[in-house]
């Protein structure tokens, strides 16, 4: 297992799961049409629709490294540094940035 540290305190560090989260909220349709006795699509097209839908949300989870454990790192001492290239934060492990880069 690895460890990620990230300025992130939610899990905005691993983007596939806002599109697992995203697909299945595509779901609320057909949840409310189900839970609320309401037949306004076709029990075809749901069905097709909705396992689209969960193969899609699976395949992104499977795309997720479960062997990172992510540390939300909060370091006013590397705020009050400038850093610069390969340089990190002693406390926290931040990177520095690649001005070189970031000015193109």
């Amino acid at each position: 297992m690895s460890i990620e540290k990230t300025e992130e305190d939610g899990w905005g560090c691993v983007p596939e799961l806002k599109e697992v989260v995203s697909k299945i909220e595509s779901l609320d349709s057909y949840k409310y049409e189900i839970n609320n006795c309401v037949r306004s699509s076709g029990l075809k097209d749901m069905v097709v629709e909705m396992k689209e839908l969960l193969e899609e949300a699976i395949g992104e989870l499977e795309n997720i490294d479960t062997s990172i454990e992510y540390e939300t790192i909060d370091c006013n001492n590397c705020d009050a540094m400038v850093l610069y290239g390969d340089e990190e934060c002693p406390d926290c492990g931040r990177e520095g940035v690649d001005f070189n880069y970031e000015n193109k």
